[in-house]
């Protein structure tokens, strides 16, 4: 992870207070893994899930398991969930988010990093045009479909 990275997660979880349990989805044994983040260092439980192995880390543990699969934590257990770039080589990544959505507490921080691109200035004003065509298109595609039901 870059340090530009870790420092934008350390922004994010003081801005929003984090506070409390604390549950990385692909954490790894590493100065740089989010459970190490400077605003967390006062959180009551720091805990990872790494789908290849199990570590031990300074003020934290990481568990070995499938972000898939969270069945061993209770609902609503964490005050925290964060996650930076396991979800694009997760097959099953909706099954994860869903995951995650559980083991979160309403009201509790959710941080989620997926990779970028350079280019986006490009890429967001194109995919901005598409979306207000679609979007125009929709009522017309609605009212087509109906007359066909």
């Amino acid at each position: 992870m870059t340090p530009a990275v870790f420092a934008a997660f350390d922004t994010l979880c003081r801005r929003h207070g984090a506070a409390g349990r604390v549950l990385e989805i692909g954490a790894m044994v590493a100065d740089d893994t989010l459970l190490n983040l400077p605003a967390l260092r006062s959180c009551e439980s720091r805990i990872g899930i790494n789908v290849e192995r199990a570590g031990a880390l300074g003020g934290g543990e990481i568990l070995q398991g499938n972000a898939n699969d969270l069945s061993r934590f209770a609902d609503d257990l964490f005050d925290v969930v964060l996650s930076n770039a396991p979800l694009e080589h997760d097959r099953f990544f909706w099954l994860t988010i869903a995951e995650m959505r559980r083991v979160l507490r309403p009201g509790g921080l959710l941080v989620i990093g997926v990779p970028g691109y350079l280019r986006t200035r490009g890429i967001a004003a194109r995919a901005a045009g598409r979306v207000a065509r679609w979007t125009r298109a929709l009522p017309r595609l609605a009212t087509a479909l109906q007359s066909i039901a």
